[in-house]
This record gives C-alpha cells, sequence and structure tokens, in this order.
C-alpha cells in the first residue's frame, strides 16, 4: 500500500478528462469526489489523503458549493494556500507522500531537487474504459539553466512583475533611502532584491514600500557557476557583467575570478588551472538578451567546450589558445579537465533575499552608514 498522497485539488476540479461532464472546461467539485473514490479503491481507506487548493479556487467552482464553501471546507478538511504548489510540495517532501497532480513543477526544480529524484512519487489521473486509474506524470529531467531560467520566473510572478512589460524595472539600477528599512541599512549602495510596484505603480521597496531612488541604467548581468566536471559539486557563483570582460584563472587577478577562493577542499580540483586561464566577455544583443564569449589565454592545461544537446552535455571538444567560443545556454567550459563553467538561466540576478543573521533591528534613530 502506498504512503498516502497530497492531492492539488484545483488541479483535479479543473482537469476536463475526469467525470462527471468530461470535456467540460470549468472547475466542477465532484471531480475531487471521483478522484478520492479511486484512490480509496485502489490503495484502500487506509492510505491517508491531504488536500490542498488554491485560495482562488472557491471563486470557480460551481455556486452551489461556492455558498456552502465553508462547510465543504470543513467536510473536506481541506487546506487553503495562496499558491497551493508551493504547500503540495512541501508537505509531500517533509511527510513522504505521493503527490497527485497534472502538474510537472519544472519552475521548483530548483528548489525541491528530490522532484528529479524521486519522480515515480508524482502521480496524473487517467481514465480507461470508464475507471479513473492513477500513472507517472512522467517527471524528466531539465537542464540546470532551465530549472535556474524557470525558478526566477516563478519569483517573479510572485512579485507580480513581468521582465518585458516592467523594462523599466530591470534596466536600472534603486536605492531605498528609508532610513528604518534593514535593506537600507546593510545595502544601502544600491538594493538587491527586485523593485515591486505599488498600487499608484510607484517603484517600492519590496521590504518596506518606501518609494526607491532612481540611480544609474544598469549594466546587462548574467551568472556564472563553476562545477567540479567529475563529481558536478558545485564551487563557487560570480556575476558576469557587460562591459570589461573577467579574467578566470588561480591566483591574485586584478580584474578578474580567482578560483582558490572555492576553499582548500576543492583545491586538489583547481590546482591545474593556470592564473590567467580563461577571458570571459559578455555581449548585448537587444534589451535584455546576451551572450557569453570564452577565450582560452594560453593556459598550461587547456580548455575544451562541451555542447548542450537534449539537455545532456556532450563529449568535450578543445579549444585552441586565442580561439572565441559562444557559450550557449546549458553549454559547458571545462578549465583543465577538472574545473567546468555554466551560465546560469537567470536573466535578473538578486543579491540576499534578507539582511546578515545576527543584523539589529533599526529605529527611528538608526544612522544608515555611508561610503
Amino acid at each position: 500500500m502506498r504512503p498516502g498522497a497530497v492531492v492539488d485539488v484545483s488541479n483535479v476540479c479543473c482537469s476536463p478528462i475526469l467525470p462527471p461532464r468530461p470535456g467540460s472546461e470549468g472547475c466542477v467539485w465532484r471531480r475531487l469526489d471521483t478522484l478520492i473514490d479511486a484512490w480509496r479503491r485502489s490503495e484502500g481507506r487506509e492510505a491517508p489523503l491531504v488536500l490542498i487548493a488554491d485560495n482562488s479556487l472557491k471563486h470557480y467552482v460551481e455556486p452551489s458549493v461556492r455558498r456552502r464553501w465553508r462547510h465543504v471546507r470543513e467536510r473536506y478538511d481541506l487546506l487553503e494556500a495562496p499558491v497551493a504548489d508551493d504547500d503540495v510540495l512541501d508537505v509531500a517532501r517533509d511527510r513522504e507522500l505521493y503527490v497527485i497532480s497534472g502538474d510537472k513543477f519544472k519552475d521548483y526544480r530548483k528548489l525541491h531537487p528530490w522532484i528529479e529524484r524521486e519522480p515515480d512519487r508524482f502521480l496524473h489521473w487517467d481514465v480507461r474504459q470508464g475507471a479513473v486509474q492513477f500513472v507517472p506524470v512522467g517527471i524528466t529531467p531539465i537542464p540546470r539553466y532551465q530549472a535556474s531560467e524557470l525558478a526566477e520566473k516563478h519569483a517573479l510572478r510572485g512579485q507580480h512583475l513581468d521582465p518585458e512589460r516592467d523594462a523599466r524595472i530591470f534596466t536600472r539600477r534603486w536605492k531605498c533611502t528609508n532610513r528604518v528599512c534593514l535593506q537600507a541599512l546593510f545595502w544601502h549602495e544600491q538594493l538587491l532584491l527586485w523593485p515591486r510596484l505599488d498600487e499608484q505603480q510607484r517603484v517600492v521597496c519590496p521590504s518596506c514600500g518606501h518609494p526607491l531612488e532612481d540611480l544609474v541604467p544598469r549594466a546587462l548581468l548574467r551568472e556564472v557557476i563553476v562545477f567540479d566536471d567529475q563529481t558536478e559539486a558545485e564551487l563557487l557563483r560570480f556575476p558576469l557583467e557587460e562591459g570589461p570582460p573577467l579574467v578566470v584563472g588561480r591566483g591574485e587577478i586584478e580584474h578578474g575570478i580567482d578560483l582558490r577562493v572555492a576553499g582548500r577542499r576543492h583545491e586538489v580540483v583547481t590546482s591545474r588551472v593556470s592564473r590567467q586561464h580563461l577571458l570571459l566577455r559578455l555581449e548585448r544583443h537587444g534589451l535584455q538578451r546576451a551572450r557569453v564569449i570564452a577565450v582560452d589565454l594560453g593556459s598550461r592545461n587547456g580548455s575544451s567546450v562541451r555542447r548542450c544537446v537534449n539537455g545532456q552535455l556532450g563529449d568535450p571538444r578543445a579549444v585552441r589558445p586565442g580561439e572565441e567560443v559562444h557559450l550557449r545556454r546549458g553549454d559547458g567550459c571545462v578549465l583543465a579537465k577538472t574545473v567546468r563553467l555554466e551560465v546560469s538561466g537567470q536573466r535578473f540576478i538578486a543579491g540576499p533575499a534578507s539582511p546578515p543573521a545576527g543584523a539589529p533591528t533599526p529605529t527611528e534613530t538608526t544612522v544608515v552608514p555611508r561610503g
């Protein structure tokens, strides 16, 4: 017997393949009863079900259910959440339950890596010869860059922001001048979070709601992730900004990235990298489009590129010293056959979501440090 499951109720009620009224595009509450009955017949009445729905579902079900929503919610022991997917995944992970949903949760893969490790825990419903059956939803791995990109889009939706519609937000640097805001206290040079728009469409601080000061145009950024090419362990991340190129190597570099900052436990991996091994350059194409160019600087142990094909990294191809290589999404640039660089799928890099641990609570007399 399965240990039980958590059900995405909104997904079930809006499924047009479930009876009653198959083919209907509306939300029908009785579809949940159909699914529950099928689960009990399949797994036994003792197999627990946790029912979670979006807060908005009550506005879409049939009027007879809507009018007695409080009674329905209590009868089914229904949990409601602003975004049900968040709670569905948290409960399933913490209680080791199956997930019954039609969603493949692609925008949650970065936050919940267990989804791809345990794809059999995700079930969908199918109707065969009039009977509801439970089948794997079909979780397959997606490339890291795509997981990062989708996670970022999910975060932006949570802020009610759209990069194309709200381009003025993403192409500028902003500063919170509220003297009692923790963001202004600790990140006083510029805001490191995505701003948000208030009801008057003003650009405001996401922490305190104070209108932000518009600074200067923002350079285009991409995030580069450094991996151990053999173990896939992540060593570090760093931003690559439009403008002067960065040099990646091992040792003190005036304008570059010293891979020794990954720490002693990765010293064996980084020790083969030359002092000035690779040059990285970010080139702009359109408003927020960019491409990353990599150039081997005549390194002792060489560089290679691994192209991403169908989400998988291919075999390495040696890169000649001085050769310019365009790193497409998902590609890997391997230094000295040990360290691999990939460009993250994120288009907008945000800094820490909260002030440092142990930060004091500002008061009206707090003085924001300058300089």
